[in-house]
């Protein structure tokens, strides 16, 4: 838990010290090499110096992704790499609302949504949607912490400024590098729409089309093979010779769409998009030497790794996870859902042990009739017996400690209730912006030290 004066809690998984090895290793027989170099200057990555890439998509994340970024910029640094960024601008994106903790008339925590624009078109990549002008992004009610309302200006801000992007994804990377710039410069970004016409791009779809039955195959198994890969298996009719490929059809306005074998050909590559193993698989072929997940790609990533080992033959960039967690300072004005559970557990256990009010003769009377309850053989006269005495002894307890049992009760009921603000208090997801500079600058100091044991100033 993250929470006011207390340190991120960091991830950074395998050692990153083997990792920059494994790199440096990587690019002198891949990434400098004849195969990746025609990609890596198509898609404007550097050609002279390993690279280091992460990314997430165009959406408003929180500090345990921009941990991902921190660690590239580090990692890049510490190993004389170049830090690249990769935006999956295919995917659809929750960017037109950001949730920020407030606090109601009642003086109960909550999750209001801030509107920052009208809602896409269900199904649409942000890609194909157009840039926008944001909204008022004022909250209804005041907000819970002091960087919140000055966060949520800076987000508008930074969002007004790319407003002629040619579309929304550019526009909201756009606006995360100038919320990052304090920390990071911004480094040479890959949009997912542009990877389909890089070289090794065209090279893997056409293998696709020509090898349609038996990539599918492999994918599947793959993915069946991995656990908590949480993908999707591709729909197959061998019968037909049709297979669904993991590509998408993306086009202006629309909703995108899945492709199959049989269409493939008939369709421009600017519309075509990769899924998310495909994407992956391809930036970590010929773009990058070391890739840096959260902890959600690691998972479906080595999926990856045995779908293009098992087709392909070929052995990605090795892979890196970093995530954090950094808390609002308000986790000390709700209760835990473990203090939530105590109460809960405490009022039903008060009712049936006297001796949690202080009555320990009581107690003992009680302890002895269950000894009694246990020893007896069932359906005997004497277990009977011991059942009601158990039941007048608790029966008259309850009665002359109605007050103080109330008590216990209103006590968890009044939790319960608070359960959803516990949920708010300490929440680790909020947008980035919404914390103060101190908090991020304490993530990245935390970041850099685990990933390359570099210290970095306040």
């Amino acid at each position: 838990m993250t929470g006011a004066g207390q340190s991120p809690s960091v991830t950074v998984r395998p050692d990153p010290a083997a990792l920059i090895a494994a790199m440096r290793e990587r690019y002198d027989r891949v990434g400098s090499g004849a195969a990746a170099r025609p990609t890596r200057e198509a898609l404007g990555l550097p050609t002279d110096r390993p690279v280091v890439m992460t990314g997430h998509q165009a959406s408003w994340w929180h500090p345990g992704i921009l941990a991902k970024f921190f660690a590239c910029d580090a990692l890049a640094r510490c190993a004389a790499a170049a830090p690249a960024w990769i935006v999956p601008d295919q995917d659809e994106q929750g960017f037109d609302a950001v949730e920020v903790p407030v606090r109601g008339a009642s003086g109960r925590l909550r999750a209001e949504p801030v509107r920052v624009t009208s809602p896409p078109a269900p199904g649409t990549p942000v890609a194909m949607l157009p840039a926008f002008d944001p909204f008022d992004m004022t909250p209804t009610e005041p907000p819970a912490c002091g960087s919140v309302g000055p966060g949520l200006a800076r987000m508008r801000r930074a969002i007004a400024r790319h407003r002629r992007e040619p579309n929304a994804a550019r526009q909201i990377a756009g606006a995360l590098a100038d919320l990052m710039s304090p920390w990071l410069e911004r480094a040479p970004t890959v949009f997912a729409t542009d990877l389909a016409r890089a070289p090794v791009s065209r090279s893997i779809l056409r293998r696709l089309a020509d090898d349609a039955d038996r990539a599918t195959a492999l994918y599947n198994d793959a993915v069946a093979a991995t656990e908590h890969a949480h993908t999707g298996v591709l729909s197959r009719d061998p019968a037909r010779g049709r297979f669904e490929l993991p590509l998408w059809r993306v086009r202006p306005g629309a909703p995108r769409v899945t492709v199959w074998s049989d269409e493939v050909a008939d369709i421009p590559h600017d519309e075509l998009a990769p899924k998310a193993l495909l994407m992956t698989g391809i930036l970590r072929l010929a773009c990058a030497d070391l890739f840096i997940h959260g902890t959600g790609g690691e998972a479906y990533d080595r999926a990856t790794e045995r779908w293009f080992e098992a087709w392909l033959g070929e052995t990605l960039a090795p892979m890196l996870t970093v995530t954090a967690t950094v808390r609002l300072p308000i986790a000390s004005e709700a209760p835990t859902p473990g203090q939530v559970r105590a109460a809960v557990w405490r009022a039903r256990h008060a009712r049936h042990h006297p001796g949690d009010l202080g009555l320990s003769d009581l107690q003992a009377q009680r302890d002895a009739l269950v000894r009694r309850i246990d020893q007896a053989p069932r359906a005997s006269a004497a277990r009977a017996a011991a059942f009601r005495e158990l039941h007048d002894l608790l029966g008259g307890y309850r009665r002359s400690k109605r007050r103080e049992l109330a008590e216990f009760d209103d006590r968890a009921r009044a939790l319960r209730e608070r359960l959803g603000e516990a949920e708010i208090a300490h929440r680790r997801t909020w947008a980035f912006p919404i914390y103060d500079d101190a908090a991020i600058g304490a993530l990245q100091r935390a970041v850099c030290e685990a990933a390359c044991a570099e210290p970095v100033a306040p």
